[in-house]
């Protein structure tokens, strides 16, 4: 599953890459992007954590399977950083804390 998270901030990244090689500024591109790329990894990181996700996507389609092993405790605690580039209200409703 962290694979699939993975692959999905990698095409995230490639996209950028393709608009730097169109012209763009590549240090202006990388900050417009790397909030993008922070929430394509986060989400697979929420979905590990519940019974029996339901997947659907452009890269595949996941339903009425479970993902093992699950956390021992249930939920395994996210401190974002305000690094992310993340809204506070998607900090709020995402993550345990925010590390500034």
């Amino acid at each position: 599953m962290a694979a699939r998270g993975y692959y999905q901030a990698f095409l995230s990244v490639k996209e950028s890459v393709r608009a730097v090689l169109q012209g763009k500024n590549a240090g202006i591109q990388a900050d417009m992007d790397h909030s993008k790329w922070y929430r394509e990894l986060f989400e697979f990181r929420q979905l590990s954590q519940t019974a029996f996700p339901k997947i659907y996507s452009t890269l595949t389609s996941m339903s009425g399977t479970d993902l093992l092993p699950k956390p021992v405790s249930r939920k395994i605690p996210a401190l974002i950083t305000g690094a992310s580039q993340q809204s506070l209200e998607w900090i709020a409703k995402n993550g345990d804390g925010w590390i500034t």
